[in-house]
C-alpha cells in the first residue's frame, strides 16, 4: 500500500498503562452506562463483529484498559456517538427521557427506534441517527 503525499499518517496510540483508558474509551464506558447498554453492545457500536471471538476479546480488553484504541473506523464511530450523546443531553437534560427517545419508534425513521438502528452496527445507521438527533435538537 502506498501513501500519497496528501494523506496524513496517523500514528497509533501507544498502549495504555495497565488499567488505564484513553478519553474516547472512557466516554464509551460512560455511554454504555448512560444508555443502559451491555458491554457487548460496544462491540457493534464500535464496528466490530460480535460473532468473532477476536473482536469480542479486543473490545473487552479495550474497555478494561488493557488494549489501545486502534482503527480510524472505531474513532469515527466514537466521534459520532459523542455528538449524538451531546445533542440528546442538551435536548433532554434527563437520562430517562433520553433513553425513552432512543428506544421509541419514530415515524421519520421508518417507525424504527434510534437504538435499534445503532445496534444494527452500520455506520450509515449511525449517521442517520446523528442527522435525526440534529434535527430534533434544532440544528
Amino acid at each position: 500500500m502506498s501513501l500519497s503525499a496528501t494523506e496524513p499518517v496517523v500514528p497509533a496510540d501507544p498502549p495504555p498503562a495497565p488499567g488505564r483508558s484513553s478519553g474516547p474509551v472512557l466516554f464509551v464506558v460512560k455511554l454504555l452506562e448512560t444508555w443502559r447498554l451491555e458491554r457487548d453492545d460496544a462491540i457493534v457500536l464500535l464496528g466490530f463483529e460480535p460473532s468473532e471471538e477476536a473482536d469480542r476479546a479486543y473490545v473487552r480488553d479495550l474497555l478494561d484498559g488493557r488494549a489501545p484504541l486502534i482503527g480510524r473506523d472505531a474513532r469515527d464511530r466514537i466521534a459520532c456517538l459523542f455528538r449524538i450523546r451531546q445533542l440528546l443531553s442538551a435536548l433532554f437534560r434527563d437520562e430517562d427521557a433520553e433513553n425513552e427517545w432512543l428506544r421509541e419508534n419514530h415515524r421519520l425513521l421508518g417507525d424504527r427506534a434510534p437504538m435499534d438502528l445503532l445496534r444494527q452496527g452500520s455506520m450509515d445507521n449511525m449517521l442517520l441517527v446523528l442527522e435525526y438527533a440534529e434535527k430534533a435538537a434544532g440544528w
